[in-house]
């Protein structure tokens, strides 16, 4: 966290544009505790505190993972944080339980790894892999050797830092059936590691203790339970229009009731919003719109399908995909603003099937819709409106007729560069 991060921005032909950007997480956190609740845009003291608690927590979780692995420890996340804000660590956890438990012999441990991202691992051992299948949480898992002779280890990665209590079962199959399973989470983990003062107990206490945070952040920015919306939700869209939408948006979430959730009210941005003077009307070309307006943005909805369920595919519920802006217009004045995207813009990432971003085809009840809208909020209802439910969107704002064909990108259109999961 401690390590700066340079971003430069540069034209077509190579030309330097601006300053470049050096940025760090320790510098960029330390900034959210330096804001005071008017200047961070908490809409209330809980919601502030909360944030402050997240970042402070955050930092002490950076500084353990740099202790442990004894990296940088000359200048440790959390070193400069003051007595004030240290203060507001978190403390007095309840102990976390254990929620370990096993079935058949086949699987011999478990525990949490610490690298790139949080996960846990399960370990197996088996004379013949010939015919074993293994599944984490329903999902086909690739399995590796292990250090130890006829031993497998596989790994699950689809954590949030909200998932601290997240149970994870594997299951071994053969021929025959199910064979063995184990269940385990960063709860079992830390109920078996966190005791003493060695950095491994230090480091899981500080996970633990972030995990505690990013929870209690998470149910004051959100003002509601956590959902699962068959994938996994970052803390960082929390308070963004990807989290809210999505979750208002029953395209998605076909459970709930997309009048059931405020999520105007609610999130802390809300792309486009200070959009409202605009106008809109619109033809279809093929997927480009023209929109009569001063500033324009074009979003599209993608098809969310039994596979990515079953595959644990994120997708928002609205995403922005284009934009553009006409000069300044006087008043009543007007013009036309042309804008299209490509296709490849709509695509996902399918970490567990298809393991690269691919483009699902379309179907006469699986659609991809895109629509222009003055934030992302009236872009949702426009798209609902258009699938049938009423909640005061413009359907003929909405175009749903797209056909697209699947497509899977396993080469990256713009570097040449192979896609593909780089951890595996």
């Amino acid at each position: 966290m401690s390590n700066e991060f340079k971003a430069t921005l540069k034209s077509a032909n190579g030309t330097t544009i601006g300053s470049p950007v050096i940025e760090s997480i320790k510098g960029y956190l330390e900034d959210v505790l330096s804001l005071s609740k008017e200047e961070s845009g908490a809409a209330t003291t809980m919601q502030f505190t909360a944030m402050q608690e997240l970042a402070v927590n955050l930092l002490n979780y950076g500084a353990a993972a740099q202790v442990y692995t004894n990296y940088n420890t000359k200048n440790l996340a959390n070193a400069d944080l003051t007595e004030k804000q240290i203060a507001l660590s978190t403390e007095n956890i309840a102990v976390a339980k254990s929620d370990k438990s096993t079935t058949g012999d086949a699987f011999v441990g478990a525990g949490v790894r610490f690298d790139y991202k949080l996960g846990l691992y399960f370990v197996f051992k088996a004379e013949n892999v010939s015919g074993l299948t293994l599944k984490i949480n329903g999902v086909n898992t690739d399995y590796n050797p292990y250090k130890l002779e006829n031993h497998y280890i596989a790994y699950y990665n689809d954590f949030c830092a909200t998932d601290m209590n997240k149970s994870v079962t594997a299951v071994l199959n053969n021929i025959n059936g199910e064979l063995a399973s184990m269940t385990y989470s960063v709860n079992a983990y830390v109920n078996s590691k966190g005791s003493g003062t060695s950095k491994l107990a230090k480091l899981v206490n500080a996970t633990y203790a972030y995990g505690f945070a990013a929870v209690a952040y998470s149910n004051v920015t959100i003002n509601a339970p956590s959902i699962n919306q068959e994938g996994c939700i970052s803390i960082s869209d929390s308070c963004g229009y990807d989290y809210n939408q999505t979750k208002y948006s029953p395209i998605n979430l076909p459970s709930l009731n997309a009048n059931d959730y405020d999520a105007v009210t609610t999130q802390t941005s809300n792309t486009g919003k200070e959009l409202a003077y605009t106008t809109f009307t619109h033809k279809t070309e093929d997927v480009s719109f023209d929109v009569k307006v001063d500033s324009v943005l074009l979003f599209n909805s993608n098809v969310y399908s039994q596979y990515d369920i079953e595959n644990g595919v994120e997708k928002a519920a609205v995403n922005l995909v284009a934009f553009d802006k006409t000069g300044i217009l006087q008043p009543g004045e007007s013009t036309v603003v042309t804008i299209s995207f490509d296709i490849e813009d709509m695509k996902s990432y399918d970490a567990n099937g298809k393991k690269t971003y691919y483009l699902e085809g379309s179907t006469d009840e699986d659609k991809y819709f895109v629509t222009a809208a003055k934030n992302s909020h009236d872009a949702i209802n426009n798209i609902l409106e258009a699938k049938g439910y009423s909640v005061g969107g413009n359907e003929n704002m909405a175009e749903g007729d797209l056909k697209i064909d699947e497509k899977v990108y396993n080469v990256d259109s713009h570097s040449g560069n192979e896609v593909g999961n780089l951890f595996d």
